[in-house]
């Protein structure tokens, strides 16, 4: 009788022993899966965060792309209009050169109107006739000097007004490289933030996923702890029976 009653009171011992840590561990095990509830909470919002931060990404790559089509774009422009000015100004030296030339003529015409001139006054009554037409021709002679002076200062112009845009093709060519390799170095930074924002992506993804494990596992231990609690609370009846 007093054998079964130092049973008794040995399993009383070891089932309020095991009620008692049931109890802690199944406390412990719900502060856990709260605490790991809270943790996956905040991978699940890093990882939308995450997400945005890729998709803004993306979007300025986008921008910086259609940036760079369109500085390119410009580029070719601009290497047109150089060809162009550059064609203006070749035919403007052309046209100098026939005004010249012309010029020349003019010249030489109004020296031989001259000398016609001064025939036509040695030949007297005979020579009136060719004294007008002499004159006439000095007349014209004149005029086309004139009409050339015109025309060379409006190939000064021309010429002037070339060499200033080349000029501002040159600075427009300028800004347009320095916008080209800065927008490289932007782009390789943006790649770079890309890859390193894809990668935490990644990471965020794969802990969210470890961290629903270990919650479920835990749960599991939880429900473990309840059986056992349960068991050892059955035990505990069944040794207070007399």
């Amino acid at each position: 009788m007093e054998g079964q009653k130092d049973l008794q009171t040995r399993i009383l011992e070891v089932s309020n022993g095991l009620i008692t840590v049931s109890e802690q561990t199944n406390a412990s095990v719900e502060t856990l899966i709260s605490n790991s509830h809270d943790v996956n909470q905040i991978v699940e919002d890093s990882y939308k965060k995450a997400k945005m931060i890729h998709d803004e990404v993306k979007g300025g790559q986008t921008l910086l792309s259609t940036l760079l089509n369109s500085m390119e774009e410009m580029e070719m422009d601009t290497h047109s209009m150089r060809e162009t000015v550059l064609h203006l100004e070749e035919s403007s030296k052309k046209i100098s050169k026939v005004v010249d030339i012309v010029h020349a003529i003019a010249d030489q015409t109004n020296l031989l109107a001259l000398n016609s001139a001064i025939e036509a006054a040695r030949a007297g009554e005979h020579g009136k006739g060719f004294a007008v037409v002499s004159q006439e021709v000095r007349k014209l002679a004149e005029q086309t000097k004139n009409s050339i002076g015109d025309i060379q200062d409006l190939v000064k112009a021309s010429q002037n007004y070339t060499g200033k845009v080349m000029e501002m093709l040159t600075k427009v060519e300028g800004t347009v490289q320095r916008g080209f390799e800065s927008s490289k170095n932007t782009t390789e930074t943006f790649q770079l933030i890309s890859n390193s924002v894809r990668e935490n992506e990644s990471n965020l993804a794969m802990m969210d996923e470890r961290m629903e494990e270990l919650v479920h596992v835990m749960e599991e231990i939880g429900q473990a702890t309840e059986h056992v609690a349960a068991s050892a609370e059955q035990l505990n009846r069944v040794a207070q029976l007399p």
